[in-house]
């Protein structure tokens, strides 16, 4: 399992229940806000621990398990709810909570609320920095639509793609 963990992007891993410990995976790289941080790999997982095709879900952190407290707490709830158990590669086992340990509850609440204000302190600082390139007139929204580039902050014409849309066909 400790290949699983490894790795450095977002993945939600659902370790099935078989002697062989055959990991599955849903892979989440996710590079864009979904609304209500959706994460489809993350329900799927949570959909194999309940139905006992896994044991639990592993992550390589919290705050890549979820962005939202609520979320994170929500997920960690329904896991240990149908008796799976939450792994994070850079805490080992996340336990479920216990009434005579409140300090194990609000130190993971904790880490979940510093990981919303981290992606919302980003998300603010990347606004910011579109909004202030579009006032100078540089090109500033991501990646272009086929036939344009970006360079040195301008949006230009990329020849070879826009000889590829003159000749195909238009539709309407």
């Amino acid at each position: 399992m400790d290949a699983a963990i490894a790795r450095p992007r977002w993945v939600v891993y659902a370790v099935r229940a078989s002697p062989s410990g055959e990991a599955v995976r849903g892979e989440g790289a996710v590079r864009h806000h979904r609304p209500g941080d959706e994460r489809p790999e993350l329900a799927t997982a949570l959909l194999w621990v309940e139905e006992k095709k896994a044991q639990g879900i592993v992550a390589p952190n919290l705050d890549r398990l979820a962005r939202e407290l609520v979320v994170q707490e929500a997920a960690l709830a329904q896991c240990w709810k149908h008796g799976g158990r939450a792994f994070m590669e850079d805490q080992g086992e996340i336990l479920p909570d216990d009434s005579e340990d409140p300090m194990r509850t609000a130190m993971r609440q904790m880490m979940g609320v510093f990981a919303q204000l981290d992606r919302g302190m980003t998300a603010a600082k990347l606004r910011r920095g579109r909004r202030i390139q579009g006032e100078k007139g540089q090109y500033a929204y991501g990646a272009p639509s086929y036939g344009w580039q970006a360079h040195k902050n301008e949006l230009t014409e990329e020849e070879m793609e826009q000889a590829g849309r003159a000749r195909a066909p238009r539709t309407a």
